[in-house]
Formats: C-alpha cells, structure tokens, sequence
C-alpha cells in the first residue's frame, strides 16, 4: 500500500531561503511528490512533529497541509482498492491524484490563494488580499480561469479597471507584481508555461527621495527631549547604526542574539540571514 508524509525540500535551496514543502508517495521502493503550495524556511518546520511552528499563520497553514494530507490518503486508498491499479508506480499515483482534483487543481484562483496564504507576515498576506479582492471584483468567473486565461489582453483589462480606483500608476502596479509572483512560482512548480508578463510591461512612475539629510539626522540625534523619551531616540538611533533594522526585527532582538560582536538574525519579512557589526 502506498505511504504519505510531508518533505521540506532544501535541495535546491540549501535551506537558504524558503524551501517548497510536499507530500511525499512512496510505492515500491519509489517516491513522488506533490506540492502543497507551502514553502518554509528549516527553522519553521518541525520534522518530528510534521508541523509548521515559528511561522505567523501556523495554525492556518497547519490546518490547510493536514487537510491536503488527508484528502490525498482517501484517494489513495480509492484509487488502490481497485485491482487493475495494484501496479501502479508512485508517479502514476501522483498523476492519478491530479486528474481526480476536478475541483480547480492548478488554476490560477487556487494557486494565488496558496501562495497569499503561504506568506510569512501578515502584512504582506493582506497586500496580497487586496489584490485578490480587486480581482474578484474584475472578474467573477475567476475562480474557473487557469493560468492560460490570464493572458495579455486580460492583463490589459484588468489595468484599465484598476484605473478607475488607483490613479497612481505605482498603486496599480503592486497588483501587478503579485499576479506576477504567482506565474513565477506556478513556473517554477511546473503548473504552467505560460507567462504573459513577457509581452505586458507593469507601469510605475518614480517617487521623490525621501531620505533625511545628515543635518537632519543630527537633529533628531541630538534632539533635546524629556527623560521618558529618551528610549525612542535611542531605538531610532539603534535602527539607523545597525544598517536599518526593520522594528520588528529589532524589537525581537535578544542578548544572544549578539555575536562576537555583531547581531546575528534572521530577518522576519524575507527570511534572510543579517550579521552585522
């Protein structure tokens, strides 16, 4: 009988940056894989357990893999119980599996969702909501389009849309880079080739800097507050000496988290790693 469990696969990443993580078919001595839409850094996945931890939705993302799990372990066992299929391999199986999800499996409303639902902070999952909800909006039929149905044209549509709402070419092209992160990671996963974003260029218009000066700077150094506001200064002092330090990151700072010298950490929007003096 075929076996299911979930696989972090670093392979290709190393572990550096976030890694796909699947569920694993093994079938006579072979394996196959199926992805849930999820990708974690090492640290976020605990192995014994086969749970997500350290992660802002892990509660949400735990319940969406053990959901997948056990509807792929039902359809096994259907699709095992018949006995013109006892010699299938693991691949058959995973192919077999992809042709009973009629429910959408591989569409571009899906893939977005996991994707959205997949992201570290909930920020960016609420940017991500956003868009969803203008796409909605756009088009009602889009929980029926695959990733062959956003096309150019439609991508042009969607603009002229959004031009009613965001007159800011930049406030557009946000959504715009979403739906763009989505077809790179369908890609990338194989659901799909298509790509329209090589004939349609996202729009923006640049910004005034808005970086202070260094008389500026000075002054807020230097600036002459009360006792109890003191602590603000210094965290604002604190954040431009260590390179920028986002809030978050810095506020989650501990005593170990210093070095040799220099703070050591993982930064929690990208999940990129920081030492720095």
């Amino acid at each position: 009988m075929a076996t299911t469990k979930f696989f972090l696969d670093t392979r290709a990443t190393k572990g550096e940056t976030p890694s796909p993580l699947k569920i694993q078919i093994n079938h006579k001595s072979k394996t196959a894989y199926i992805l849930t839409g999820v990708k974690l850094m090492p640290a976020q996945w605990d192995n014994k357990s086969c749970k997500v931890n350290m992660h802002p939705q892990k509660t949400s993302v735990n319940s969406h893999i053990a959901a997948m799990k056990a509807r792929i372990d039902v359809q096994i066992l259907e699709i095992m119980s018949e006995p013109k299929n006892m010699n299938l391999s693991a691949r058959d199986i995973v192919e077999r599996l992809k042709g009973n999800d009629n429910a959408g499996a591989g569409t571009f409303y899906k893939k977005f969702c996991e994707y959205m639902d997949s992201r570290r902070t909930p920020g960016t999952c609420g940017v991500y909501r956003q868009t969803l909800s203008r796409i909605i909006a756009f088009d009602n039929d889009i929980e029926k389009k695959s990733f062959e149905d956003i096309d150019r044209r439609w991508l042009e549509q969607f603009e002229e849309y959004l031009s009613i709402t965001a007159k800011s070419a930049n406030a557009r092209s946000i959504h715009f880079r979403n739906i763009r992160a989505v077809f790179n990671e369908a890609l990338d996963d194989e659901l799909t080739t298509c790509y329209p974003f090589r004939k349609f260029k996202i729009h923006s218009q640049p910004t005034a800097k808005r970086s202070l000066t260094v008389e500026q700077l000075r002054m807020l150094m230097n600036y002459p507050c009360e006792d109890y506001q003191r602590i603000y200064v210094d965290m604002f002092v604190l954040m431009i000496m260590l390179c920028g330090i986002n809030a978050k990151d810095l506020f989650n700072a501990r005593k170990d988290s210093v070095v040799n010298g220099r703070l050591e950490y993982v930064r929690s929007k990208t999940g990129k790693q920081y030492s720095i003096k």
